[in-house]
């Protein structure tokens, strides 16, 4: 079909309602491409309007839509369904070809994309890597924004047979403003590693993700040996994820997942707020399937969250981090071991939290603290959280080497996934408001009616320096082999 299109302004364009089978390349033009819905406002004219990029004629050039000639956010695209797109060639720092951006693909560009629908693209390779399903963006070291708003982002695909896949359904790594956004029901399947089946952003300062619903996303690894990583990946920089629903997402297969719904990686200034993490799920109980796992972070604050209703997925992890916790409701959910937050070798501030009737298949349904380097729990209520199988429903806390209390395989620099995460380091700085104490110290907490098979229904202490002061604890229960403070 031919493209019936007609000029409003000078650097506005617009398409009328129709499908058109086109690639579309913004050469560095600062123009507005629009369908109709520019005009009338009226949303039905995005579903009517579409771009089917199917039928590019150069295969290493398969996106529906580029912006790789130095665009920025004067270069809109609105109003469209965006469908087809089977990616675009990209050689990473690594030297090593990958296939990225089935619906969008942005390389050294910037770009305003909203009021979209960008549906079912695939990137389905044998011995490429993909990221970025609906849409891609890397930065390459050129300091520009994406904005990325109000659009509808779902069933897009990437899968690789003997590679790493990569954010199904977003992949942006450069400056960038996710806002609004409904990502649903996208893939990443993978080989070596299957990550971010949502959304994957990082590698720059001040990004802002707020206001998206982010649901039904799932990741699957296809090697036992290997890892599948989180429904939405933080790397490096810092980030502002505010006001987001995650819900329904679910990760399969390998190993073990790693953050099963969130996972952040060396993230430097981190704001996790008004954030809800519900109904996700992993088909089995492991340690690190988590509503958000932090590895290597500073500067994080977790605050005012609810966390609830996760089926093998606990609800907080921090390994070497530091950061300030508050005002969360941590409820309900069933995990495998330190189901509402746990903690190693890191620097926490717990405070006011709400954790409550959350269910561990081993130990610890409350909070899990090992080889703390400080540790301030203060004014939370801690009730009705259950260990199935070993010890201590409320409160652990542990040196690593009691036999009775698992160890874990930490994630670590060999994983393949680090590689990328390493391609820019952020300079660490301590969170400030988190007193040195080096010891765990409890104070004004509530612990009442937790439950242990074992050991420890409300408290248990093993080889750690640890204070309680002033806490009620109260109506706790252990089976014979422990103490039931």
């Amino acid at each position: 079909m031919a493209i019936k299109r007609y000029l409003i302004k000078e650097n506005i364009l617009t398409m009328m309602s129709g499908t058109f089978y086109e690639n579309i390349n913004f050469n560095g033009k600062a123009i507005t491409v629009a369908s109709h819905f520019i005009v009338a406002n009226d949303t039905s004219h995005i579903s009517k309007t579409i771009i089917d990029g199917s039928k590019a004629e150069n295969p290493d050039s398969a996106s529906v839509v580029l912006f790789v000639s130095g665009e920025d956010t004067t270069s809109v695209l609105t109003g469209f369904t965006i469908t087809g797109g089977a990616g675009t060639a990209w050689i990473s720092p690594y030297a090593e070809k990958m296939i990225l951006g089935g619906g969008i693909f942005c390389n050294k560009s910037g770009a305003r994309i909203c009021y979209n629908i960008i549906r079912d693209n695939a990137l389905n390779v044998d011995d490429f890597g993909v990221e970025g399903g609906g849409i891609a963006a890397e930065a390459d070291s050129v300091n520009t924004l994406l904005i990325v708003e109000n659009n509808v982002i779902s069933n897009n695909h990437v899968e690789s047979k003997n590679k790493s896949a990569q954010c199904g359904g977003v992949g942006i790594f450069m400056k960038c403003r996710i806002v609004n956004n409904t990502i649903q029901e996208n893939q990443a399947i993978g080989y070596e590693f299957s990550a971010a089946a949502g959304l994957g952003v990082g590698q720059w300062d001040n990004v802002l993700i707020k206001d998206n619903i982010i649901s039904g996303n799932k990741g699957i690894v296809t090697e036992s040996n290997n890892y599948v990583y989180a429904v939405v990946m933080l790397y490096q920089g810092s980030v502002d994820f505010t006001g987001n629903i995650l819900q329904h997402n679910t990760n399969e297969g390998g190993k073990s997942p790693i953050g099963t719904v969130m996972y952040a990686y060396d993230v430097n200034g981190a704001t996790i707020k008004g954030n809800t993490f519900s109904e996700n799920s992993f088909k089995t109980n492991e340690f690190f399937a988590r509503a958000c796992n932090f590895n290597n972070c500073t500067n994080v604050l977790v605050d005012s969250n609810f966390i609830r209703d996760n089926v093998g997925v606990s609800g907080l992890y921090f390994y070497k981090t530091e950061a300030i916790v508050r005002r969360n409701e941590i409820i309900n959910n069933k995990g495998f071991y330190g189901v509402a937050i746990a903690g190693w070798e890191s620097t926490l501030f717990i405070e006011n939290n709400a954790i409550a009737k959350n269910t561990a298949v081993t130990s610890t349904g409350g909070i899990w603290l090992t080889k703390m380097n400080s540790a301030l729990v203060q004014n939370n209520l801690i009730y009705e959280n259950k260990a199935l199988y070993a010890g201590c429903g409320g409160v652990a806390v542990w040196d690593g080497t009691n036999q009775q209390l698992a160890t874990f395989e930490q994630p670590n620099s060999t994983m393949p996934i680090y590689r990328r995460a390493n391609l820019r380091k952020v300079p660490s700085h301590s969170t400030s408001l988190i007193p040195d104490f080096g010891a765990v110290v409890l104070i004004n907490n509530t612990i009442c009616n937790n439950s242990a098979k074992n050991y420890g229904g409300g408290i248990y202490v093993s080889g750690w320096e640890t204070y309680s002061i002033n806490n009620i604890i109260w109506g706790n229960t252990a089976g014979t082999d422990g103490a039931q403070i």
